[in-house]
């Protein structure tokens, strides 16, 4: 008689601990399926897509502001993503000035990113161009009058 109650108690522990481990296991299914999955950054040219860009000098503290909009259009994310500006005179030479900006983050496919670059005003200064990059290579500018 003893026996058999060790085994009904020893059939109800294990049945218990069945249980448990069944619904550990679909926990961590659940888990697993809504985790994002990693793609990995783009190698070579990456193609962007760009606003116009909008500067706007403040005469107060002598500065030129230049925002821009640029959208990520590549099939994977864009690493450390960098713009240079540069600033020319109406006789195309380079005027000192211009700014950086380097990406921290990946830009994942399809998100829009502001840039703002500040630089001193210079009375040469006539048109700025931007150079684009990121951590893998170039970037493929595509101005744009919408996204």
């Amino acid at each position: 008689m003893n026996r058999s109650h060790r085994a009904l108690v020893a059939l109800a522990v294990g049945l218990a601990l069945l249980a448990v481990g069944l619904t550990a296991v679909a926990q961590t299914q659940a888990v697993t399926e809504t985790k994002p999955k990693w793609i990995p950054p783009v190698r070579g040219i990456a193609d962007i897509q760009m606003l116009p860009a909008k500067a706007v000098a403040d005469f107060k503290t002598n500065t030129v502001t230049t925002t821009l909009t640029v959208k990520n259009v590549s099939l994977g994310p864009i690493a450390g993503l960098s713009v240079e500006e540069y600033w020319y005179n109406r006789a195309g030479e380079n005027v000192p000035g211009g700014d950086r900006f380097r990406s921290k983050k990946l830009i994942q496919p399809g998100e829009i990113v502001t840039i703002t670059l500040t630089t001193q005003k210079d009375k040469d200064m006539y048109q700025s161009r931007f150079v684009f990059k990121h951590a893998n290579g170039d970037c493929k500018p595509k101005q744009v009058k919408a996204f």
